[in-house]
């Protein structure tokens, strides 16, 4: 399966799917440009930089995972391996993030794009800083009774953080201080399966199993 698909320009898209697998394509041709591996299951969420060249993934193996496009895979050069269906591959990636214990189901970039979020099934939405390398803050949803987190997006300026769940509600944190503003912005009526901030930052759409 398809989990994610983007845009890099006119001729060219990058997608992620169920076997682990990122894919460069030359849409015109119809073509693989060049194949990035490195998760050891399934592929759940992608985000594409705006700078077009880097871009990040989350999987079912609780990673988050950054690949650069333009270091295509070579198969003269010497890559660690992970195992993947009996069989190992090279990890391509260029870096790689483990602070869940459960699938991840989105990654988000931070507004000026050196920082990105994630959000689990295991409750946790987790900001991640580029530049140095180090989790900056981790919130966890619902204490003991954890919920599963599917979606993720920042607001214009980056304090907030906007988080959907299998639970039907939405929550806002701040990024600054680590603390949960609300946790039932608004309450879905079914399952919360996708989330996104407009452009203008200005409000936020939802999608889920309400078929609204």
């Amino acid at each position: 399966f398809i989990a994610g698909l983007q845009f890099i320009d006119d001729t060219k898209i990058i997608t992620s799917g169920g076997d682990g697998v990122s894919l460069l394509w030359d849409i015109e041709k119809k073509t693989i440009i060049s194949r990035f591996t490195g998760h050891a299951d399934s592929i759940e969420c992608l985000a594409l930089n705006d700078d077009k060249n880097t871009f990040i993934t989350g999987g079912v193996d609780t990673s988050v995972k950054l690949f650069d496009i333009r270091q295509r895979a070579d198969d003269s050069k010497t890559y660690s391996e992970v195992l993947i269906e009996g069989e190992y591959v090279p990890d391509h990636s260029v870096r790689s993030y483990k602070s869940h214990d459960r699938d991840i189901n989105d990654v988000a970039w931070f507004p000026n794009h050196s920082a990105f979020g994630s959000a689990s099934e295991d409750g946790r939405c987790c900001l991640f800083d580029l530049r140095t390398d180090v989790e900056l803050n981790k919130f966890e949803m619902g204490g003991n009774n954890k919920v599963q987190l599917t979606s993720c997006d920042f607001s214009q300026s980056g304090r907030l953080v906007f988080t959907g769940a299998h639970s039907s509600q939405i929550f806002a944190l701040d990024t600054l201080k680590g603390t949960l503003l609300s946790q039932n912005i608004h309450q879905a009526d079914n399952n919360v399966t996708c989330l996104h901030v407009s452009p203008d930052g200005y409000a936020f759409a939802t999608s889920g199993w309400s078929e609204t």
